[in-house]
């Protein structure tokens, strides 16, 4: 059975920074799995400690906002020459004890060896990021569609319950304070 880690990150307090939260929120909640072992995880940003959910992971997907996409949302599959050089200095920003970059925490898990398994990002273009905002309307329908994108990429192993996660994708729009843990 494979082992697949989802993790998205984004302050809802941001605006369409949250459309990785909310996107893993309502796939969390609203898909079910075939013969995959499948954890959910959704933060407000993330730190270099959270290396340690990529440990051991056959498939993870990591989901974040993407700014300067050309479409509405893309899912990359994280090739070893991103973690290296120039490319990396695009991908992340400064190291911040209290935020890193997906590609930084990739980036440290593959050197402390933690990486055994295939990475995908998933990016999803914002429509804009105001404090205090909410998720926008927009950046609503591209979570939405990314969501639909990445269980059609997981192929049979994935069922979604398109109503429930139009619901809880719903509750993101317009509302900073949704479910945060």
């Amino acid at each position: 059975m494979r082992s697949i880690l989802i993790l998205g990150t984004g302050n809802p307090m941001y605006g369409d920074d949250s459309v990785g939260y909310c996107l893993v929120r309502a796939m969390s909640k609203c898909s079910s799995f075939e013969n995959a072992r499948v954890e959910f995880i959704y933060k407000t940003s993330l730190t270099i400690a959270d290396t340690s959910y990529l440990e051991g992971r056959d498939v993870i997907v990591i989901v974040d906002a993407g700014e300067g996409l050309d479409r509405d949302y893309q899912l990359y599959k994280v090739e070893a020459d991103m973690l290296e050089g120039e490319l990396l200095e695009q991908l992340s920003r400064p190291i911040d004890s209290h935020d890193v970059s997906p590609i930084n925490i990739v980036s440290a898990a593959k050197s402390a060896g933690l990486l055994r398994g295939t990475v995908f990002l998933l990016l999803v273009k914002p429509e804009m990021l105001e404090f205090g905002a909410g998720l926008s309307e927009k950046a609503a329908s591209r979570v939405l569609a990314a969501l639909q994108g990445l269980c059609r990429a997981f192929r049979e192993e994935c069922r979604l319950n398109r109503g429930c996660a139009e619901s809880l994708v719903g509750e993101c729009i317009g509302n900073p304070l949704v479910d945060l843990k």
